[in-house]
């Protein structure tokens, strides 16, 4: 690959990544976070009270968790 072909591929993904980002638009309301257990066979016992301490900081920081 020579320098132009470098070069001109580089200003094609600057100016996409540019679009990308300056197009997304914050989302009203509070952050969400998804919270996925899956297991197969094995359930650790932990996972209840995971479950539960994020759910709490998510009440304490202003962000809701769905599970």
């Amino acid at each position: 690959m020579n320098r132009s072909t470098a070069c001109f591929k580089a200003v094609v993904i600057f100016t996409s990544l540019l679009f990308i980002f300056s197009s997304c638009s914050k989302r009203s309301g509070d952050p969400r976070v998804l919270v996925f257990t899956k297991t197969t066979g094995y359930h650790h016992e932990s996972i209840v009270a995971g479950i539960a301490a994020i759910e709490k900081l998510g009440n304490q920081q202003h962000f809701q968790v769905d599970t």
